[in-house]
């Protein structure tokens, strides 16, 4: 199946973007200057204002945002929630650029950041659609959430 996302008629949202185009800062400038209570204030709210409305939307979460229960049953409620699994091993061979752009793995070991890691890997399979994507194009995972969600609508779920 090749899709062409450009096609969906979908609103998409990224919450770390938005944030940062409010405050006009990068999400670690945000944490360096504000603090991460502010930012995760911030994220909640950001996330509570695109659930309303339609249900035509995606919504990329930053990777902590889920953890908070008020966003994850906002998220529960309005919608079909897909978590992009990255195994530790793959995850380890992207840490060199992800370290820059995410302030909670700046200056951590690599025994703390893996410890985060799994921490968060239980909360992420709270109700959602686990979609592995160790490997995979970011087409080929847009395809396989596709393929799922058209099977969740022939199954009448």
């Amino acid at each position: 199946m090749n899709v062409n996302l450009s096609s969906v008629k979908v609103e998409r949202n990224d919450t770390d973007k938005a944030i940062e185009q409010r405050f006009h800062m990068s999400v670690p400038q945000i944490f360096r200057e504000l603090g991460e209570e502010t930012f995760r204030e911030a994220e909640k709210e950001t996330v509570l204002d695109i659930c309303q409305g339609s249900r035509a939307k995606v919504i990329a979460l930053g990777g902590g945002a889920y953890c908070h229960d008020d966003i994850r049953r906002t998220c529960q409620q309005c919608g079909i929630v897909f978590y992009l699994h990255l195994s530790w091993e793959a995850w380890c061979r992207r840490l060199p650029q992800l370290r820059e752009g995410r302030p909670l793995l700046q200056n951590k070991s690599l025994r703390d950041i893996e410890a985060l890691y799994r921490r968060r890997q239980a909360v992420y399979l709270m109700n959602t659609t686990k979609v592995c994507v160790d490997g995979l194009t970011p087409q080929a995972a847009a395809e396989e959430i596709v393929r799922r969600l058209r099977q969740r609508w022939e199954d009448g779920q």
